[in-house]
């Protein structure tokens, strides 16, 4: 894929491509952000690997109760709570809303990359990357197995650069190199603009999923769930980084009839 991303570009491959061996030094050493500010190179960091796998590892605080509070472990974090002050963006001010991407992009972690396949008037299909993609509703199962995912659309490159495949119930492509795709249907959208603005800056896309296709190979054994082992999904980050799912941990639901009793205790010592 990032083959052919920098053939688009004009960029020969083989000048970051070597076969049967792995990328050593970053292909941009020196990058600026949109604002012009300067990136260090990532020459010094430790090559990538492709070798590393998602694991399981054991939850932070096993032995943690309610009313124990910040484990010992995060005594770092639980001084910074009570003695680090906050800084604030005023989202009201027009100019530090302008400004507001890199905050947004690098607090809001980690985000989902969908690539969104559509056609034009004309028949042309189109590829996109979108980096603001989330679930925002579900059926319960008593109605049907129909769910919701919302796009944030903004300006983007198009490009179709990978191979595609046709899908059994919408008229667009999708990417048949992706382990999980969904065919959806738009059921909405919705133009927002700031105050300020005289034309809609972004639109709000609501797409009711129709069919979800993944690749056996990426599915549990009981063929219901993905294996994040086995998907190795990408999320984005703050800037140019980016970041691979590694490490996981089960952390049991609370059932509210087992914790009451605790709950109301500790609610009678913070009143009194």
């Amino acid at each position: 894929m990032l083959e052919s991303l920098l053939k688009l570009r004009g960029i020969p491959a083989a000048k970051y491509f070597t076969p049967n061996r792995a990328i050593t030094r970053p292909v941009v050493d020196v990058s600026r952000d949109r604002s012009g500010k300067r990136h260090s190179s990532s020459s010094s960091r430790p090559p990538y690997d492709p070798q590393a796998t998602f694991k399981f590892v054991g939850p932070p605080a096993p032995t943690w109760a309610p009313g124990d509070g910040l484990p010992n472990e995060m005594r770092q974090w639980k001084e910074e709570v009570s003695n680090t002050r906050r800084k604030t963006w005023d989202f009201t001010d027009p100019e530090i809303a302008r400004n507001s991407y890199r905050i947004l992009t690098s607090a809001i972690i980690p985000r989902p990359v969908a690539f969104v396949s559509t056609l034009s008037n004309d028949g042309i299909p189109n590829l996109a990357p979108f980096r603001f993609g989330v679930v925002v509703w579900h059926s319960r199962s008593d109605q049907g197995a129909e769910c919701m995912f919302l796009v944030l659309h903004s300006v983007e490159a198009f490009f179709q650069a990978f191979s595609h495949t046709q899908q059994t119930i919408v008229k667009p492509p999708f990417v048949r190199e992706s382990a999980v795709a969904m065919e959806c249907e738009l059921y909405g959208s919705q133009d927002v603009a700031i105050p300020t603005a005289a034309e809609p800056t972004a639109t709000f896309v609501l797409g009711l999923i129709k069919n979800i296709h993944v690749r056996d190979s990426v599915l549990n054994e009981d063929g219901m769930t993905v294996d994040p082992a086995k998907l190795r999904p990408i999320s984005r980050l703050g800037g140019t980084t980016y970041a691979r799912l590694l490490q996981g941990f089960d952390i049991p639901r609370i059932s509210w009839k087992a914790i009451r009793d605790e709950y109301q205790s500790l609610k009678q010592r913070g009143s009194s």
